[in-house]
């Protein structure tokens, strides 16, 4: 089966949502609280977004349409590799702030998103 051609429109889309992913754990526990509600999850929003920034198809894509370096690449792919390896345990909104492994994924993504070029991009819902 011949693999699909994304057109420009799809593969933005793709780097938006790896870019939202970014900010979302890069985010502060302020923001988090301001935008708390039924309908918004911090733990839940971290955990789509990731999910489906991640994808292979998507990642791809979007590393292509932000065209990403290989080091930045790499960075990301160890970045999920870091967000993976987390002990479900710690996938609680107390341990958010508090957890070691938690405030150095907050500082990679930072740094990621400072290395891309979009320090100061907010959410995207």
């Amino acid at each position: 089966m011949a693999e699909r051609e994304y057109s420009i429109k799809e593969k933005a889309f793709f780097y938006s949502c790896l870019l939202d992913s970014l900010v979302l754990f890069s985010s502060e526990k302020e923001y988090f609280e301001s935008v708390i509600s039924p309908i918004f999850k911090p733990i839940f929003e971290l955990d789509t977004e990731f999910s489906y920034a991640f994808l292979p198809i998507v990642f791809e894509n979007a590393c292509d349409y932000g065209e990403i370096n290989e080091d930045t690449k790499s960075r990301l792919q160890k970045f999920k590799e870091a967000v993976e390896n987390l002990p479900s345990e710690i996938w609680r909104w107390e341990a958010l702030y508090a957890n070691n492994e938690w405030l150095k994924i907050r500082k990679e993504s930072i740094s990621l998103l400072e290395e891309l070029g979009e320090e100061h991009r907010k959410f995207e819902d």
